[in-house]
């Protein structure tokens, strides 16, 4: 896999940093969570332009797969850098959107095994 170089994508209500060759790579993640050892886990990076909190959701275009999860920090303000953690039930392309007080940001991403 190529090292991975990251772009910004955004409107005025959100940003992120998106893999500008498509490809997102995730890892196994740390812990005891229900599902860690059947998922793969990627920290993921967003910008609020406009107060509200941020909600994420995905859904797999290349298959079925049920099970995605994000975790969204709290705690970063109104506005501004907001981390996340990103669950993927299985690798492949993924339609991620993202909300913030009812404005959406959505991008499409393939989500690779990273290199360990």
């Amino acid at each position: 896999m190529l090292p991975v170089s990251y772009g910004p994508y955004g409107n005025t209500a959100l940003w992120v940093d998106v893999p500008t060759q498509g490809v997102l790579p995730a890892g196994r993640p740390y812990g005891t969570g229900p599902n860690w050892e059947h998922e793969w886990g990627t920290k993921f990076p967003w910008w609020r332009v406009i107060p509200g909190k941020l909600m994420i959701t995905a859904r797999r275009l290349n298959g079925a797969a049920a099970g995605f999860r994000s975790e969204v920090a709290t705690g970063y303000g109104r506005i501004g850098f907001v981390p996340s953690g990103l669950y993927w039930p299985a690798l492949g392309c993924w339609q991620v959107t993202s909300t913030v007080s009812e404005r959406l940001l959505t991008i499409v991403v393939w989500v690779e095994a990273a290199e360990s």
